[in-house]
């Protein structure tokens, strides 16, 4: 009777990710899943439980364990992975991912580093554009400063290629490397949020302990 009374006392409560409560008592907790028994029928079925598939656990003693969420990010790259740029690539704990996989997941998970990038990206066109815009009138003045240089006359023809070609590279050089710049601080805002802290709770009945995880 004794034994009886106190297995009806020993209750814990497996919370699910869905947030439904399961009265049980724990058996084991194992690497990948937890094996438990219904709390009114001791006698009963033992049940499988994937960890993956648990938020937490509140045991009998008042001790609480909480399971990290996993593969929650992706499932087809680390959740941890370091990003980096070298040159024009994004790489991936050192493999060259697409930048379209870049942006999905900034999207996703970092709408900071995401709008970096792509102001980047604008920034970095319109820079390329003007300074390919400047060196073509800039060639173009003095090809036809050459040519005309004899007859001052024809100065009105060539003075403005050169105009407008200087013109053009000075405000596209500027642009292209402020685009560079934002591409780099979207790559460090990323990774930032890609190694967020974790936290773990540990209640003893009495108190309660707190510890962070970087």
């Amino acid at each position: 009777m004794l034994c009886v009374s106190i297995s009806a006392l020993a209750e814990d409560i497996i919370i699910t990710r869905k947030s439904e409560k399961i009265s049980a008592v724990i058996l084991e907790v194992n690497v990948d899943d937890v094996k438990y028994k219904k709390q009114g029928n001791p006698n009963g079925p033992t049940y499988t439980m994937l960890k993956s598939d648990i938020a937490s656990i509140l045991y009998s003693s008042g001790t609480v364990d909480v399971f990290e969420a996993k593969n929650s990010k992706t499932s087809s790259e680390a959740d941890y992975a370091t990003y980096s740029l070298q040159g024009n690539d994004i790489l991936a704990d050192g493999s060259i991912i697409p930048e379209g996989r870049y942006l999905e997941l900034a999207s996703r998970f970092c709408p900071i580093a995401y709008e970096q990038y792509k102001k980047g990206k604008s920034m970095r066109v319109a820079g390329i554009a003007l300074m390919s815009t400047g060196c073509f009138f800039l060639a173009g003045g003095l090809i036809s400063g050459g040519v005309c240089d004899a007859f001052s006359d024809y100065v009105e023809i060539w003075a403005p290629f050169l105009g407008i070609g200087f013109a053009s590279t000075v405000i596209g050089i500027p642009l292209y490397c402020t685009g560079n710049k934002l591409h780099k601080e979207s790559i460090r805002t990323f990774n930032a949020t890609n190694h967020p802290i974790s936290l773990n709770l540990n209640y003893t009945g009495n108190s309660l302990g707190l510890a962070l995880n970087f």
